[in-house]
């Protein structure tokens, strides 16, 4: 095992703390990667190779020369039985001696800590290329079988694939990591859930209890969102199309209501609006609006929006919207009066209905290409 040269200098640095002497830490050929001397890094130490060679502890001292080795400790360091490393400590014999076993413990303990975080962050590069893999358009069997064995990964049951995608500002790293400890948690560490996190969008393939169970733990994310699930994929090897049918549901998701998660099952005019050519939307939305202002459309919107989800209650559009039931006809007239078209008409309902969604859905897709 070869130690990182950073992972090398934080154990130093946190190691300096704690002792007055100067700190080296060798790698099995016994040259120096990190040290509180700066001027010592690169040299190669005698002491040190034969602490890797021996797996015991080197002391230098006036009677105990060693080339390149100033008076001092070489302790070797293990982990899992084997010695991945020297730490030493330059000083006389009898003040450095009794801080070996401390220095020791510590170095192991924190190339530990360190070994893990690179282990954890290398499986997370993994994860996130086995879904980049099985979404892709082409499967690639090989890419695909060796990732999930490296990553060791399992899935048997029937799948569902799902896809988050945030609105307002992208994903910090941090974020990211939270949100990965987060669904490890909710999950119980469950290998059967492949999930990748990006600063824009949560991607994740698995079980369909496990896919549900992120979905409706939605707190955890702490920012708005839309969610758009596939219907169930019988093989992994297939799971491209179903990728395809969680984004588009996604997408639609996006433009509708904030938290909101839809189905693709459950589509309508979410599976004919990506078909439509952008020119087309363009024309249907100015026939409709003429020369409105965005601001005033949304405005006629949100009355809209609120006697649809009453299915045309007049007086439950004024209990949601705290308005006169006056005042809800007034605008309701006031709608038809701009656009020409009545949204208490069955017909032009219809035609209201789809000119908002267009509005948003372009909207939305201007702004997330």
């Amino acid at each position: 095992m070869n130690i990182n040269k950073d992972i090398a200098l934080t154990i130093v640095n946190n190691l300096k703390d704690a002792v007055r002497y100067d700190i080296n830490l060798f790698d099995t050929t016994g040259t120096i990667i990190a040290s509180t001397n700066t001027s010592r890094i690169g040299s190669t130490h005698g002491a040190a190779q034969l602490s890797v060679e021996t797996g015991e502890t080197v002391y230098v001292d006036d009677e105990h020369h060693f080339a390149g080795a100033r008076n001092g400790v070489n302790i070797p360091v293990y982990l899992y039985d084997t010695v991945v490393a020297v730490i030493g400590m330059t000083g006389e014999r009898h003040e450095v001696e009794a801080y070996g076993t401390v220095i020791k413990k510590m170095t192991e303990i924190l190339i530990r800590e360190n070994l893990d975080r690179v282990n954890y962050a290398n499986r997370n590069i993994m994860i996130d290329n086995l879904v980049t893999a099985l979404i892709a358009e082409n499967y690639d069997a090989v890419t695909v079988s060796h990732l999930m064995q490296e990553a060791d990964i399992t899935v048997q049951e029937k799948l569902l694939c799902a896809e988050i995608l945030f609105s307002g500002e992208l994903l910090t790293s941090a974020d990211i990591r939270r949100i990965r400890e987060a669904v490890r948690e909710i999950t119980h560490h469950d290998n059967q859930l492949i999930v990748r996190v990006q600063p824009d969008s949560i991607c994740m393939i698995g079980p369909q209890p496990l896919v549900h169970e992120i979905i409706n733990t939605y707190h955890f994310l702490n920012r708005p969102y839309a969610a758009g699930v596939s219907n169930l994929c019988d093989n992994l090897r297939f799971i491209h199309p179903h990728y395809l049918q969680a984004h588009s549901a996604a997408r639609w998701a996006l433009t509708n209501n904030e938290n909101q998660v839809a189905y693709f099952t459950d589509l309508d005019f979410g599976l004919l609006f990506p078909a439509l050519n952008p020119a087309s939307i363009e024309q249907y939305c100015a026939h409709v609006f003429s020369d409105l202002e965005p601001h005033m459309i949304e405005q006629l919107y949100r009355v809209f929006a609120a006697y649809k989800a009453n299915n045309g209650s007049i007086a439950h559009t004024a209990q949601e919207l705290f308005l006169h039931k006056n005042t809800v006809q007034n605008r309701l007239n006031k709608m038809a009066k701009i656009t020409g078209y009545n949204p208490r008409d069955l017909k032009d309902f219809a035609v209201l209905d789809c000119a908002f969604s267009l509005y948003w859905w372009s909207k939305q897709k201007a702004s997330r290409p």
